[in-house]
């Protein structure tokens, strides 16, 4: 079922569609100047502030849509579930270990070569968390 909340915002089936960090993070970017200063969303600015403040530690930071089309693209040949790209495109694991973490059975289900290419995808289509740097500049 669909329902349209105020600002156009559409929650679908919360089985089916879920949100990436990314996305999430460029909602909350773009709604964030509608109700800054509005004192009936005091409590919702609260939160904003506090998620907007994890993501921009996180890789959903650096990243942009292009991104993660791309990624999706470039990995759909592995068969990998929409809750597996999800949590890759979300932590861009760096290494087998982190790989193992969210691709389920993953030894059994992938060669030790495939495992070399799906990181490699990773990391060549996903820009990692940006350092502490480049965060104190924006």
């Amino acid at each position: 079922m669909t329902k349209t909340e105020p600002e156009g915002m559409v929650i679908e089936d919360a089985a089916e569609a879920m949100l990436s960090d990314f996305e999430a993070y460029e909602f909350l970017k773009k709604m964030r100047p509608h109700r800054q200063n509005k004192p009936e969303f005091s409590d919702l600015n609260i939160i904003e502030r506090d998620v907007l403040h994890y993501l921009e530690d996180k890789p959903a930071a650096s990243q942009k849509a292009e991104h993660v089309q791309q990624f999706t693209l470039s990995m759909s040949k592995f068969d990998l579930t929409k809750a597996e790209l999800l949590q890759l495109v979300n932590w861009r694991p760096k290494d087998l270990l982190e790989l193992a973490m969210f691709v389920s059975d993953l030894e059994s289900r992938f060669t030790s070569d495939q495992h070399e290419e799906m990181l490699s995808i990773i990391t060549s289509l996903l820009p990692p968390a940006p350092s502490l740097e480049v965060r104190q500049e924006i």
